[in-house]
């Protein structure tokens, strides 16, 4: 029963904030598929300072994070304008995300409007702890739905 209530009170929670977020909605998934790659990095930016972040650019779809305690990441955007149903993450923007990473020394969060991943990209991504991978369905539940960031990434 225990349980059950917990994972109740979490779907509660979860319809509470897409209600909450119906008053002041942000983009939804089809508009961020639509948007160029200088328009979707605006929109991640927005999103990542509405949730606490403080960012700067960094370079072409690249975003610094701080957390207020001042922790720092990088934030790669890897978004592509009107992706086909079945496009998929490739190696390129997980081997980008890694050489920034090391480069940097920061972790690195891919945020992708695809679906999916390729086989390279997958593997690649599972041999490095420095890069983590965001893809379509937690980009919605975050920036359309106002799931909260750290939420989104728990369940990534």
């Amino acid at each position: 029963m225990a349980n059950d209530r917990q994972a109740l009170h979490q779907l509660a929670e979860r319809e509470d904030r897409i209600r909450h977020r119906a008053t002041q909605p942000g983009p939804t998934i089809l508009q961020l598929d639509a948007m160029s790659p200088d328009q979707f990095d605006l929109a991640v930016r927005q999103a990542l300072e509405q949730s606490g972040f403080k960012t700067a650019l960094r370079g072409p779809r690249t975003i610094e994070a701080a957390t207020r305690d001042g922790a720092l990441g990088l934030i790669f955007c890897a978004s592509v304008q009107n992706p086909a149903p079945d496009a998929t993450t490739d190696v390129r923007a997980i081997l980008t995300a890694r050489r920034l990473a090391a480069a940097l020394e920061l972790g690195v969060l891919v945020i992708s409007n695809l679906k999916f991943i390729s086989r390279p990209a997958n593997s690649l991504l599972n041999e490095t702890t420095s890069v983590r991978l965001v893809q379509r369905l937690q980009l919605q539940e975050w920036i359309e739905w106002g799931v909260p960031v750290q939420d989104v990434l728990v369940s990534a």
